[in-house]
């Protein structure tokens, strides 16, 4: 498992970064068409001559056209984006985050196990020290957890 985890959350979060990229190379082609249409409108509003009044109003008009389709672009550039996230990636970045946790942990775990007995089996006069060092290692694992214990029921009380 120590092995195998790693790789898994590599290829979760490839494949989450490959979705991102999608969804960004289709807002920047969108945007690339959205600039195209914007700077073509414009061009198109200077047509014969009229008096600056008239010329006036006209480019106000382009320009709150533009205001409005740009917006609207980023409104709708936002929503695709959080479909991808909160449907995609989002569960599995939270999984691989927990997945190398876990990693770390047992890996942790494994080693010190192994320093233990070593120290248990073939030190005779380290024996107490074999038990205050598994106290310790028990400490350590279990620290993180009482402080995340801790921190989430601050943040509770702080909504």
């Amino acid at each position: 498992a120590i092995l195998i985890l790693p790789f898994w959350c590599i290829l979760m979060l490839l494949w989450c970064k490959l979705q991102l990229d999608q969804w960004l190379e289709q807002s920047v082609k969108r945007l690339n068409l959205e600039l195209r249409e914007t700077l073509s409108s414009g061009a198109l509003c200077t047509v014969g001559p009229t008096s600056l009044g008239d010329a006036a109003g006209r480019e106000l008009g382009s320009v709150e056209q533009a205001i409005i389709r740009l917006g609207g672009f980023v409104a709708d550039h936002q929503d695709r984006f959080t479909r991808v996230w909160k449907g995609q990636c989002d569960s599995m970045v939270r999984a691989t985050t927990n997945l190398l946790w876990v990693n770390a942990v047992v890996a942790v775990a494994i080693t010190a196990g192994m320093f233990w007995m070593f120290l248990r089996n073939h030190l005779e006069e380290h024996r107490l020290l074999a038990t205050q060092f598994l106290v310790l290692v028990m400490a350590g694992l279990l620290a993180p957890l009482v402080y995340l214990f801790v921190w989430r029921r601050s943040s509770a009380r702080c909504q």
